[in-house]
């Protein structure tokens, strides 16, 4: 996609709303990463995690995701130099 498109879309301003509902830090970040997918592949397997999502919420279950950490930062000192 190109500037232009992503100019007429807003698509920053609907990332930026999307943000605004992410459960944590590390989850913000991803959303702010995100850019449209090219592969029928990618797209097909994201809109399947959303129907999975969606079945999810709809059968009233909802995940824990309050008090997620942002352990970034302790991961990458597991890191072997």
């Amino acid at each position: 996609m190109n500037e232009h498109a992503f100019r007429v879309l807003e698509y920053d301003k609907v990332r930026d709303i999307v943000a605004r509902y992410a459960a944590s830090e590390p989850g913000r970040a991803e959303v702010l990463e995100l850019l449209p997918a090219a592969g029928f592949s990618v797209v097909s397997e994201r809109l399947g995690e959303t129907r999975e999502c969606l079945h999810i919420l709809g059968s009233g279950h909802h995940p824990p995701l309050d008090g997620i950490l942002d352990i970034r930062r302790e991961v990458g000192k597991l890191a072997i130099p």
